[in-house]
This record gives C-alpha cells, structure tokens and sequence, in this order.
C-alpha cells in the first residue's frame, strides 16, 4: 500500500492521513470506525464491489483491535493472543482471497490438513482468536491468516479482499469488523477450538450465516439505532445456537449453497 501521509490518502471525512479503506470498492478511505460510521448513510448508496458479480453494496464495519465488551460473550473471547498453532493433523478450511481465486484458479473453500501447509510455515500463523459470533451460535473457529508471498505483495493485481473472512469479524454488539480484517486480509485458515474436524460444508454455512444473514440483521438495527438497546435486537436473538440453526434448516431446504441434504452432518454432531 502506498505511503499513508500522501495527500492522496486522506479519511474522506476528516481529512487526516488514511492507510484504510472500504474493502469492498477499496477507493473510500478512513482514519478509523469513528469516520467510517459516520459516513455509511451516504457511502452504502454508492459502494460498489470491484470484483466480478457482485451488485448489492456489503457493509462493512471497523472496531479497534479488541472485540468491544458485550454481555452476551462467552468468556474464550478474552483469551490472550496470538494464540499457538494448531496441531499438524488438525483438519480445517482454507478461505482463498479473490486474488488467489482469480491468479492461481483456487478454490474459495478447501478442506486442509494444517499439516500440508508447512511449505508456507504454519508456525507464522497470524492470530488464532475466536470469530466472536461462532462462540455465540457454539462452534467457536478460530481464524489464522496464513503469510503472504514477496511476490503476491508486489503484484499489484492480486486482490488480498476476502469477504468471509471479514463477516466472520463483525462485533456482536455494534456489528462492525475490524480495519485489519477489511483490508489485505489475504488467504485464512479455519480451525474449530475443540479440535473436532472442521467440514468445509460447515465453514460455508457459517460464513454465509453472518454474511448474508447476521450482517443484514445488522444494518437494519443500525438504521433504527439507538431506540433499540443491546440485547432486545433481532440480531441478539439470531446471533445463538437455535437462531443459527433456525437460520441453516432454511437455507438448507431452500437450496442454500448447495449442500447434499442426504450427507449433512450438523456441525454439533462432528466427533472427531
């Protein structure tokens, strides 16, 4: 990224020096959540993804480096980090960038063994936190980014963009992600807490649940905010177990991201 003190690359609301911008049409440019929320109202008319396909503005939100204090969390969100990587033999999913899928025809979702990435040395694994809304809906997945190549980074048309990822971000309370998990998020693994097998079908679904579902939920609470408080939005009650599986029985019987219906396993029902 350019140097964040060009006059080039200034907040669009206060005009202070920006190294972060929307990560959808990546051309909007902010200090911090503060400006970014306060210009959504008008930018959400205007955003649109650079990417191939997609028509419907996203919203996307910024929070500091810490998920905020929300009584509805369970206590493995205030675990220190980075936390270590996960066994070799840990099986989890990769979520691709849009650069990767485009460049290298990788697939957006893949089922990995940790193990299988050592010749991108697992042990520089960025973070490991829990997603805060699969603790809520209980499947805590932890999120680890993987490196990035000296070449990706000086390719100037490889896109780090990975929407998942970033939904899998957003706060429970104010619904919005952090900067640094909009902007040159690259490639993730996710692996599930417990250890168990994590199915590529279950990562589907639930980066689907919050992007296309907890995140809608979202900005409709934001536009009648503040007259309804914390805990008495839909989204609280969406953001469970039941209103996760309310969510995926829907979607499933609606075709959903094409599951095999007669081959689901729920993801509470993983043993190992």
């Amino acid at each position: 990224m350019s140097d964040s003190n060009s006059p080039t690359h200034i907040c669009v609301v206060c005009g202070q020096p920006s190294k972060h911008f929307c990560s959808r049409c990546k051309t909007t440019r902010y200090c911090g959540k503060e400006c970014q929320k306060r210009d959504w109202k008008d930018h959400k008319r205007h955003c649109v993804s650079k990417s191939a396909g997609e028509a419907k503005p996203a919203k996307l939100f910024a929070f500091g480096t810490r998920p905020a204090p929300f009584n509805l969390l369970p206590s493995d969100l205030y675990e220190p980090f980075p936390q270590p990587p996960p066994a070799e033999s840990t099986i989890g999913v990769v979520i691709h960038c849009l650069g990767d899928q485009a460049s290298f025809r990788m697939p957006k979702f893949v089922e990995t063994r940790v193990g299988d990435l050592l010749g991108i040395e697992p042990l520089n694994l960025r973070s490991g936190h829990v997603a805060p809304i699969t603790a809520l809906i209980e499947v805590p997945i932890r999120v680890y980014q993987l490196p990035v190549s000296d070449a990706k980074m000086s390719d100037t048309s490889w896109d780090p963009s990975n929407q998942p990822a970033t939904f899998l971000h957003l706060n429970p309370k104010d619904g919005w992600a952090p900067l640094y998990w909009q902007n040159e998020v690259g490639n993730v693994i996710l692996v599930r807490k417990d250890g168990k097998r994590l199915l590529q079908e279950h990562a589907e679904a639930i980066c689907d649940y919050c992007q296309f579902y907890i995140g809608p939920l979202f900005e409709e609470w934001m536009e009648d905010y503040p007259s309804v408080p914390v805990g008495k939005r839909r989204v609280d009650s969406a953001m469970t177990k039941e209103g996760f599986l309310k969510w995926l029985e829907r979607d499933r019987m609606q075709g959903g991201w094409g599951i095999r219906l007669e081959k689901w396993t729920s993801p509470y029902g993983v043993t190992e």
